[in-house]
């Protein structure tokens, strides 16, 4: 299967007023825009499908894709800084902020919870009855919450395990999701991905950036449109130059 994906570099306004400069995929006006994070940039890429919305339940299948590429895949931030159980809490980090933000509204959801996940669903469960006493009464008054949440979660992973059938999670992440994060500025540092990369050398406003893939082949490509920051520097200068001139 083919896979494209199109962002465009604005400076799009935020509803509180402030701008937000940053990639944007071009047909989701209500996702934010994304500068300097180039995991998060991947996660739009990869984890988000073409038929996303905005919903909490669009974004909850996300974060299972995450379990597959970078879970299980192996992220190398996984591997060697959150190891083990804590890997798992960023994830349920990321999963509970964004149900907080909606108010704890998830819409239930027929199917089961894939195996791979029981695990990581039981241990969520432990954490908010046990760690987030601000919201435990959240889930105890709601039992069924936890595995509503996680069927979302679920079926997110299963979405992605059979967009990339016939290979392994791992082999994915290491042909596909890493060196495209690589590709973008990743680094196991966090703070390292704020240096320069390809993404960011081509951070002008109207510029474009198209990606494409093929999950038989784990092919993939990234394509620039537009002007690098270089070069409208140089033509920004000579236009100050032609008008000092004159």
């Amino acid at each position: 299967m083919k896979i494209e994906r199109e962002f465009i570099y604005t400076n799009k306004k935020h509803a509180d007023g402030y701008p937000q400069i940053g990639w944007l995929i071009h047909d989701k006006p209500h996702f934010d825009p994304i500068q300097n994070r180039p995991h998060v940039l991947v996660h739009d890429i990869l984890e988000h499908t073409n038929y996303d919305g905005d919903s909490l339940e669009d974004e909850l299948m996300a974060l299972g894709a995450t379990y597959f590429f970078r879970v299980y895949g192996g992220w190398i931030r996984f591997t060697q800084h959150w190891e083990g159980e804590r890997g798992h809490w960023v994830q349920h980090s990321d999963i509970f902020t964004f149900v907080q933000q909606n108010d704890f509204n998830v819409k239930p959801i027929k199917g089961d919870i894939h195996p791979d996940l029981d695990y990581y669903m039981e241990l969520s469960r432990k954490k908010v009855l046990h760690r987030h006493y601000k919201f435990r009464d959240v889930f105890e008054s709601n039992p069924g919450l936890i595995r509503d949440i996680f069927k979302w979660v679920s079926r997110g992973y299963v979405r992605a395990m059979n967009q990339w059938a016939g290979h392994d999670a791992e082999t994915v992440y290491l042909k596909v999701w890493e060196p495209m994060w690589r590709a973008l500025g990743g680094h196991h540092d966090t703070y390292q991905e704020m240096n320069s990369n390809m993404a960011e050398d081509w951070s002008v406003v109207g510029n474009r950036m198209v990606i494409t893939m093929d999950t038989a082949t784990l092919a993939w490509s990234i394509d620039f449109k537009g002007k690098t920051i270089q070069q409208q520097r140089e033509e920004d200068d000579a236009l100050l130059d032609e008008l000092q001139a004159a």
